[in-house]
């Protein structure tokens, strides 16, 4: 479900080809229009949006690491955030999380949809939010 995010928001923005392109300008535009589109989304929910308002934090999770660090404002940051996103222990998530509000506020998201559609995958997410606490 959080992966599918960017992509509907890339589609409905008509951004698609732009993402997958090789040329930096374009890719790096369809992310800024998939990053606005999931943010007035997420106001549309009611749902807070990270106060750090990260371009990086949002797109690491999401994109490959090349264009994520090549369109990065932040390139430290942008580096270091792709290298932590195949993170799986929940210490390791923990750290994420700390750097990366995106990450919560996806998983708080997805809390919140799974609620709706699917009780099991609800149980695991509110679990992992527990631990991550």
């Amino acid at each position: 479900m959080i992966k599918k995010i960017p992509h509907i928001a890339l589609v409905n923005l008509n951004a698609k080809g732009d993402y997958k392109s090789l040329d930096s300008i374009k890719f790096t535009a369809a992310y800024m229009k998939s990053f606005s589109m999931v943010k007035r989304t997420l106001n549309h929910f009611n749902q807070p949006i990270p106060t750090n308002d990260s371009f990086e934090g949002f797109t690491s999770l999401y994109f490959p690491p090349e264009k994520v660090i090549e369109s990065a404002n932040n390139k430290d940051l942008a580096n270091k955030l792709t290298s932590m996103k195949r993170f799986t222990s929940i210490k390791q998530i923990q750290e994420l999380s700390a750097i990366n509000p995106w990450f919560l506020c996806f998983l708080d998201f997805a809390i919140l949809v799974s609620k709706i559609q699917d009780s099991q995958t609800h149980l695991v997410m509110v679990n992992l939010r527990k631990a991550l606490i």
